[in-house]
Order: C-alpha cells, then sequence, then structure tokens
C-alpha cells in the first residue's frame, strides 16, 4: 500500500494571462490556473487514499469561483496512473460512505469531475489504463505525449470497468468502437486512440492549449452545465 494521502495530489494555481487576462463586464479578469500532480508510489495507482484525496480535490474546484482551469499531470513520465491499486483493502473500500451524488465515491469523484465549473485538461505521459483512462476520460481535453498507452483491460481479468468509461467511450467514438476498446481490453498508444479520444503529438499540444484559456472566464461568470 502507498501513503497517498501525504503525496498523491500537489497543487498549486497560476494566474494565466496577467495583463491580457479576459475582459467581462468591463473588468480585466486573470484566468486561474490549477494544476494538479499526480504522484502515488512507482508506478502511480489509484487507491482508497487517492479517492479521499480527490473528493476534496474536487470539492475545493466546485467552491472557488475563481479557478477557470485545472490540469492534472504525472510526476512519474512513464506512468500517468497505471490502474487501481489491485492490494488496497476491499473491506475499507466497500465501507467508503456514498459522496454527493448518492453513488460510491469511487464513482462520485468521476460523475462530480465532469461536471466541475472549470475545464479540466488532463496532460498524459507514459501509461493510463483501467482507473487511470475512467479518470482522464472524466475530464474535458487530453492531450498525449507520443510514448502515451491507454487502456481498459479490466475485462481481460473478469472484472467490470465501474468508473462509467462504456458511456463516456460511447459518447467519444461511438457504441462498435467503444464495445471493441473494452471487451478487447488491449493497450494502445495515443496515436491509435484518435483526436475523438485524445489529441497526440507530445506536449507541444498541450502547450499550444494554453491559448484556449485566456479567453474563459472566471468559472462563476460562466453558466453551470446541465446535470
Amino acid at each position: 500500500m502507498t501513503d497517498a494521502l501525504a503525496s498523491a495530489l500537489s497543487s498549486s494555481k497560476t494566474a494565466v494571462g496577467g495583463s491580457h487576462g479576459t475582459v467581462l463586464g468591463g473588468r480585466e479578469l486573470p484566468v486561474l490556473l490549477e494544476t494538479v500532480t499526480f504522484e502515488n508510489g512507482p508506478v502511480n495507482l489509484l487507491d482508497a487514499d487517492s479517492i479521499d484525496e480527490l473528493a476534496e480535490l474536487i470539492t475545493r474546484i466546485e467552491q472557488d469561483p475563481a479557478v477557470t482551469v485545472v490540469v492534472v499531470d504525472s510526476a512519474n513520465p512513464d506512468y500517468f496512473i497505471a490502474h487501481w491499486d489491485v492490494t488496497a483493502e476491499k473491506a475499507r473500500v466497500a465501507a467508503m460512505p456514498p459522496g454527493p451524488t448518492g453513488q460510491h465515491p469511487y464513482l462520485d469523484n468521476f460523475v462530480r469531475l465532469t461536471k466541475v465549473p472549470a475545464v479540466t485538461i488532463s496532460s498524459i505521459r507514459g501509461r493510463v489504463r483501467g482507473a487511470g483512462s475512467e479518470f482522464v476520460l472524466a475530464t474535458d481535453i487530453r492531450f498525449a505525449g507520443d510514448k502515451a498507452i491507454l487502456g481498459q483491460f479490466d475485462v481481460g481479468f473478469g472484472s467490470v470497468p465501474g468508473g462509467g468509461p462504456m458511456a463516456r467511450l460511447a459518447r467519444l467514438v461511438g457504441r462498435g468502437r467503444a464495445a471493441e476498446i473494452l471487451f478487447g481490453a488491449d493497450d494502445f498508444p495515443a496515436a491509435l486512440a484518435g483526436s475523438a479520444i485524445v489529441e497526440s503529438g507530445g506536449h507541444r499540444y498541450f502547450e499550444q492549449s494554453k491559448t484556449l484559456l485566456e479567453p474563459l472566464p472566471p468559472s462563476s461568470a460562466r453558466p453551470a452545465q446541465a446535470t
């Protein structure tokens, strides 16, 4: 087991654009970018501590109207989030109280993440599979490096993908292709994933994406997403 509570998620906030921020209602408003870095063990596993810490992060984003963009990256260039920690204490995970949506906090986190009043971006390097794939699919935009590898291998060892990839992949690539990805349980590089799932081609794409940030007003000034 890894000590996710101490170090799995670290974050920092940066005003993007400065004097070139968004002008809204006659006022110039800087874009507030929050960068969240995931670091949990040698291969970046998602575990019970990560669930708790991610819930705290999402609550903070929901309650901070100044945060406009949240970028999630990894401290490990080879693993964004490898997968769920299969050695996690099952009794603890099963006993976790429901989150605000009424669902188990693992799924609750991903549902809430899709609805936060900020643009969420996954900056992917290395492998992102299983639970990691389910996390990035819940973000708005996914930028992937040339060596990024994605996959939903759950079915391959008799498990059910529990974080919503069946619905989210179907919206991105269509029902048939989503079924192929899930039932095939294979890994695939970002280039093969196609732009429907990720924008591949290295971090130059993410650097270019920063030009997207300046026109975005604070989340309190934007309409809430439909539920």
